[in-house]
């Protein structure tokens, strides 16, 4: 009998308790959870962001996904910029790619997670329509690739046919920690001369220090421009049309090495408070023989020449003076920025980046010999 009234006794409580031991034992979903694809944005033409309303067309749900895609495809000379934003609730939103910005195809991407994901078209004018689709999975993210390497990973389309006869100013955070990498820019209907491309580089668009200035050659070949390194997590880059510039179009990116050195960092960083600091990183060869005014640096339309070293020497003595103005060897609005040094055999004025000598806004530089004689040197310089 006793032994009876046990087994009753274990019988039920595994009946009891066999639901919940079971219950206990759920992992939950553990199977790659993806979502898409999904039109976020459908053929707008002014700023919108994807539904935060669940069940609408555009909403993109939450699955648990923390890689995120987003392509485009615009239509007509639309301006835009659009990102991924993920958020806490449906009312705060903070941004968790690169901006896309080029006309055309393209794409940006996200790794992290949040319990909202939206697309966000910040930015829209100029006509044309822009529809992009949202697609996410739960699976971690490999290396970019196809479209993908151009979203700010290893390569940023800064723009594609975008008006060559029109300054632009592009911006990009730098993934790598550093601006080293390189900028190409083409225009298969050819640029004219005088055009330039200044880069800065910083924390963020409130610290920005001068990095390069490239001046633009004239043609239609690819122009490979390197950049030189210094620590940062956010670029500009500003580009100046040349005087007289034809109303086509060219095309710019910026790629980024994974190796760079970065040893002018601590230079930046050093800076004394309320100075501002930049890189000179433009040189050329100064050749010297005839009386009078020699161009040294060439005049860029809107830039400010700072020579942070000039040194030369001569055959024989020699008065020598700087001088600034535009056209050829400054011949209009020819002004001595220096007093005359006299019988000079060597000069080597103490010029820095911190206490450069500055010309005037699209000025050239120019040196003037009170004789004919030879000399040369090297000059070191920005231009921005």
């Amino acid at each position: 009998m006793v032994k009876m009234i046990r087994s009753f006794w274990f019988f039920a409580l595994c009946v009891i308790c066999g639901p919940v031991l079971a219950h206990a034992q759920f992992l939950g979903f553990t199977s790659p959870q993806t979502v898409g694809p999904i039109t976020c944005i459908n053929a707008a033409i002014a700023p919108t962001t994807s539904s935060a309303t669940p069940g609408a067309a555009s909403f993109i749900p939450n699955l648990g996904q923390s890689v995120h895609y987003l392509t485009w495809l615009t239509l007509g000379n639309i301006t835009f910029s659009i990102q991924l934003d993920g958020g806490f609730n449906n009312s705060t939103w903070f941004r968790i790619s690169e901006t896309g910005t080029v006309r055309g195809s393209g794409a940006i991407w996200a790794n992290v997670y949040y319990p909202f994901i939206r697309c966000n078209l910040t930015v829209a004018s100029g006509g044309g329509s822009i529809s992009a689709t949202y697609t996410g999975t739960s699976v971690t993210a490999g290396p970019p690739a196809g479209i993908f390497n151009s979203s700010g990973i290893f390569t940023k389309d800064l723009a594609r046919s975008a008006m060559a006869n029109a300054n632009a100013l592009y911006s990009t955070s730098l993934p790598t920690g550093s601006s080293g990498g390189t900028i190409y820019i083409v225009n298969s209907g050819g640029f004219s001369a005088g055009g330039a491309l200044t880069l800065k580089a910083g924390i963020d668009s409130s610290h920005l220090a001068s990095v390069n200035v490239f001046e633009i050659s004239s043609g239609t070949a690819q122009q490979v421009l390197p950049v030189s390194p210094i620590a940062a997590a956010y670029a500009e880059l500003s580009y100046t049309a040349p005087a007289g510039q034809a109303a086509n179009t060219y095309d710019l990116a910026y790629s980024f090495s994974l190796n760079s050195s970065t040893s002018t960092a601590s230079t930046i960083l050093l800076a004394p408070a309320g100075v501002s600091m930049f890189l000179c990183a433009a040189n050329g060869v100064v050749s010297l023989s005839g009386a009078g005014n020699t161009q040294i640096i060439p005049a860029v339309a809107g830039l400010t020449i700072r020579v942070c070293h000039l040194s030369l020497s001569f055959v024989s003595m020699v008065d020598f003076e700087l001088h600034s103005g535009t056209g050829v060897n400054c011949a209009t609005g020819d002004t001595a920025i220096t007093g005359t040094y006299q019988d000079v055999l060597t000069f080597a004025p103490p010029f820095t980046s911190l206490s450069p000598l500055t010309v005037g806004t699209g000025l050239a530089l120019c040196a003037n010999l009170g004789t004919a004689v030879t000399g040369g040197g090297l000059v070191i310089y920005a231009q921005f």
